[in-house]
C-alpha cells in the first residue's frame, strides 16, 4: 500500500511559540485591561502587531490564507451594514460602530488563521482560561475597582454581563478539559479552575450568564458525557455525577446568601402573575423588545443603521434602562433590517450545520473534548443572544475565531479520515489472494498503517 505522505517527509511546520504567545497576550489584554479606556490601547497595539505578523507569515512562507464561509458571510453583512450607515439618523454613531467592528473582526480573522496554520486550538483555549483566571485573581485581591454599588462584580471587562459571558465560556472549557485530561494532576488543576470560575461567575449576578453558562452549558457538558458513557468507565462516570452533585448545591447556597439574590427572585416573579410582578430590569427589557419590534416594523428592509437604536424615535425611558435592545436578534434586525438579519444569522446556521455534520466526534476519544467545547459554547451563545447584544461584543470576537478555527480543523480531520479509510479499503481489494498468487499465507502483507492524525468514527 502507498501512503499519502512519505515517511521521510517532515510534517508541515506549525505556528511558532512566539506567535502563540502574541495571540495569548492579545487575549489577555482584551480580558484584563478593558475596564479603563486608557488601557485598551494595549489590545489595539497587540492587534496591530498581530496584523503585521500575519502579513509577514503569509508573504514569507508557503502558508495560505484561509477564508472560512463564516467570514465570507460576515463580510457581506458588514458591507450591507456599512451602506445602511449612510442613511442612518446618526451616521456618525453608525460609522463609528462599523469602524470598531471592522477592527475586532480583522484581528479575529487573523487569530482564526493562526490556529488553522498551527493545526490546533489548544493554545488559544488555554489563553482564554488563563486570562479568565487572572482576571478572577485581580478581582479577588482588590475587589473595590471591579465591584458595583450593589455588590455585583463587573470585573476587568467593565460590565457584569460581559464578564459573566467570558466566565461562563471558560468554565465550560475548563470543565471539559478536566473530563478529558488523562493525567490526574491536570484533572485536579482544571477542576480547581472550574470551581474558581464558577464562584466568580456567581459574584457577577449576571442572570443570563448563569442560565446560559452554568445551567445550559454545564448541563450540555454533562449530557454529552453521559451520551458517551458507553465508552467511559463507571468509576469516571460516578466521579462526574458526584462532582456535579457537590458543586451545584454549594453554588445555589452561595447565591441565595449573596447581596444580589433579590435579582433572581424578582426575575422569577414573571412566572407568578406575569410582567407586573417582574423586577424593573425584566420589565425594562420587555419594553425594549417591544420598542425594537416597532422600529423594525417601520424600517423593515435595511433597518436604521448600526448603533442607532439609542437615537431612534420613541426613546422615552430607554435612556434609563439601556441604549440598546438587550437582544442580539432584535438589535441586528433593527440595525440592518430583515435582509441583514437573514445574512448575519446565516453565520449561526453555518456553525450549527458544521456541528451537526461532526456529531460523530461525540463518540471519538480523540475529538470528544474539542467538539464538546465548540458545541456547548455555540449553543450557549445562540441562547444567550436573547438577552445580550453580541455582534460587536469583545468576548464574542474572542470566541468566534476559535469556533470557526476549531470546526474548520475538525472538518478537515473528518475528511482526511474518510480518505484514509477509503484508501485502505481500495488497497485491500487490490491485494492478491495468497493462494492464487502462489504465496505462503503467512508471508502475505496483512498490516496497514493508516496515515493521518487519527480517524473519526
Amino acid at each position: 500500500m502507498t501512503s499519502n505522505t512519505s515517511a521521510n517527509t517532515p510534517p508541515p511546520s506549525r505556528l511558532g511559540i512566539s506567535f502563540q504567545l502574541l495571540v495569548a497576550l492579545y487575549i489577555g489584554a482584551v480580558i484584563l485591561l478593558s475596564y479603563r479606556a486608557n488601557l485598551t490601547i494595549a489590545a489595539k497595539a497587540l492587534g496591530a502587531i498581530l496584523g503585521a505578523s500575519f502579513l509577514f507569515i503569509a508573504m514569507s512562507s508557503s502558508k495560505k490564507i484561509v477564508i472560512p464561509a463564516t467570514y465570507k458571510v460576515w463580510a457581506i453583512w458588514f458591507a450591507l451594514a456599512t451602506v445602511s450607515c449612510l442613511f442612518a439618523e446618526s451616521s456618525s454613531l453608525a460609522l463609528y460602530r462599523a469602524q470598531t467592528l471592522a477592527q475586532v473582526a480583522v484581528v479575529g480573522f487573523i487569530a482564526t488563521n493562526f490556529m488553522i496554520w498551527h493545526r490546533s486550538t489548544q493554545f488559544y483555549v488555554l489563553a482564554l482560561i488563563g486570562s479568565a483566571l487572572l482576571s478572577s485573581a485581580m478581582v479577588t485581591l482588590n475587589p473595590a475597582p471591579f465591584t458595583d454599588f450593589d455588590g455585583r462584580v463587573y470585573g476587568t471587562l467593565g460590565n457584569a454581563n460581559t464578564f459573566g459571558f467570558i466566565l461562563s465560556a471558560t468554565l465550560v472549557m475548563s470543565l471539559v478539559s478536566a473530563i478529558t485530561s488523562r493525567a490526574i494532576i491536570l484533572k485536579l488543576a482544571f477542576l480547581a479552575a472550574t470551581a474558581t470560575l464558577f464562584i466568580m461567575l456567581l459574584q457577577t449576578g449576571s442572570r443570563k450568564a448563569m442560565l446560559g453558562g452554568v445551567l445550559l452549558g454545564g448541563g450540555m457538558v454533562c449530557a454529552a458525557y453521559l451520551y458517551r458513557s458507553s465508552k467511559v468507565s463507571k468509576k469516571s462516570l460516578v466521579g462526574a455525577v458526584m462532582a456535579v452533585a457537590t458543586i451545584v448545591p454549594i453554588g445555589i447556597i452561595y447565591l441565595m446568601n449573596s447581596n444580589f439574590w433579590f435579582r433572581i427572585e424578582r426575575a422569577m416573579g414573571i412566572f407568578d402573575g406575569g410582567t407586573t410582578n417582574a423586577d424593573t430590569s425584566v420589565q425594562g427589557r420587555l419594553w425594549l423588545s417591544e420598542r425594537a419590534l416597532d422600529i423594525a416594523a417601520r424600517n423593515p428592509i435595511l433597518g436604521i443603521g448600526l448603533d442607532n437604536f439609542r437615537v431612534a424615535d420613541g426613546g422615552g425611558i430607554g435612556k434609563q434602562i439601556g441604549t440598546y435592545s438587550h437582544n442580539n436578534y432584535l438589535e441586528v434586525l433593527v440595525s440592518t433590517g430583515a435582509v441583514g438579519f437573514l445574512i448575519y444569522f446565516y453565520i449561526y446556521w453555518i456553525l450549527l450545520k458544521q456541528l451537526f455534520l461532526l456529531r460523530s466526534c461525540l463518540r471519538s476519544n480523540e475529538y470528544f473534548g474539542r467538539y464538546t467545547m465548540a458545541l456547548v459554547v455555540t449553543i450557549s451563545i445562540v441562547a444567550m443572544d436573547t438577552a445580550m447584544v453580541s455582534y460587536y461584543d469583545k468576548v464574542f470576537w474572542l470566541l468566534l475565531p476559535w469556533l470557526v478555527a476549531e470546526l474548520h480543523l475538525l472538518t478537515g480531520l473528518q475528511k482526511q479520515a474518510m480518505i484514509n479509510r477509503s484508501t485502505v479499503k481500495t488497497d485491500a481489494e487490490k491485494e492478491p489472494d495468497p493462494a492464487e498468487a502462489g504465496m505462503d499465507k503467512a508471508a502475505s502483507p496483512i498490516g496497514y498503517a493508516v496515515p493521518g492524525t487519527g480517524k473519526l468514527p
